[in-house]
């Protein structure tokens, strides 16, 4: 059932390796993960 070696369609792979340890260290979801990488920071 789906692809042998999965992979993104729209990151690199070291972009994928930043998610992935980002989920990892703040333990959060990955909708809570979109919104912290998507809010602008304050300048």
């Amino acid at each position: 059932m789906g692809p042998s070696a999965p992979h993104s369609t729209v990151l690199t792979l070291a972009e994928e390796a930043m998610v992935v340890e980002f989920r990892c260290r703040t333990l959060l979801p990955l909708a809570m993960c979109w919104a912290a990488c998507t809010t602008p920071f304050p300048s």
